[in-house]
């Protein structure tokens, strides 16, 4: 005689069994086409003289702050390229957000400055809202065809003004699917996951938005920089 449980388990059983043979094929595709796109991404690595190690989990820590993982961020980072350019650290690297935003290409440049928080959000990326975070608050600026594509927030309202001005302002206009978030030491720019091409791109865009940085402010966020490793105690 089988007991109650066991005449449930029998037909629970034959149903997951169907749902695997009925999906075995879409698993091996998505496993196959993540293979190829890891391999794809090491060419690209290798090609823009950056190192491709793949995963890195200190990346959750020194990024922690920045609104993806306060927001989003539940898996990864994955995909991970890495390795020095003119303009500071750069690392690029994919994360799996929550099921309403999915996954994001991310491309983040460690500098020599040091700036208060400032976020320049895509009105068209999944995942935009009115959430702002702790200390920052809505910035207007003059350009009314920027403010209807970005929303910006920032700590220092006269951070933004002087981050984004015209050029930087007409560069992310034609790339309104961009969203970055400037804070301490970073600079970090995510999407919705790019194929492998535009992870190239992304990866130029990132170097350039910060490239577009008045030369004036560069200065001033680098002498804070120095103040606040200064004022730091020296580990022993």
């Amino acid at each position: 005689m089988y007991s109650a449980s066991s005449k449930l388990v029998f037909p629970v059983l034959g149903i997951l069994a169907v749902w695997v043979v009925l999906n075995l094929p879409n698993l091996f595709k998505y496993l196959s086409t993540e293979r190829q796109r890891k391999k794809s991404l090491a060419g690209l690595a290798a090609a823009m003289g950056l190192g491709s190690p793949g995963k890195d989990r200190t990346l959750a820590q020194r990024y922690s702050n920045s609104v993806i993982w306060k927001r989003w961020a539940k898996l990864g980072p994955n995909n991970v390229l890495t390795g020095p350019v003119p303009e500071g650290r750069l690392t690029s690297f994919e994360v799996i957000a929550n099921e309403s935003v999915g996954q994001l290409s991310v491309c983040a440049i460690d500098t020599d400055i040091h700036c208060e928080p400032l976020l320049i959000e895509s009105k068209s990326s999944a995942g935009v809202n009115d959430w702002t975070p702790l200390g920052m608050s809505r910035v207007a600026l003059d350009s009314s065809e920027f403010s209807s594509a970005f929303q910006v927030r920032s700590a220092n309202r006269k951070l933004a003004f002087d981050v984004l001005h015209s050029r930087t302002m007409e560069f992310l206009l034609a790339r309104p699917a961009l969203s970055i978030n400037m804070r301490d030491d970073y600079t970090i720019v995510w999407c919705t996951r790019l194929p492998v091409t535009g992870v190239e791109s992304m990866i130029e865009d990132t170097r350039e938005f910060v490239r577009l940085l008045p030369a004036y402010l560069r200065s001033d966020l680098a002498t804070q920089a120095a103040a606040i490793e200064a004022r730091e105690p020296v580990a022993h």
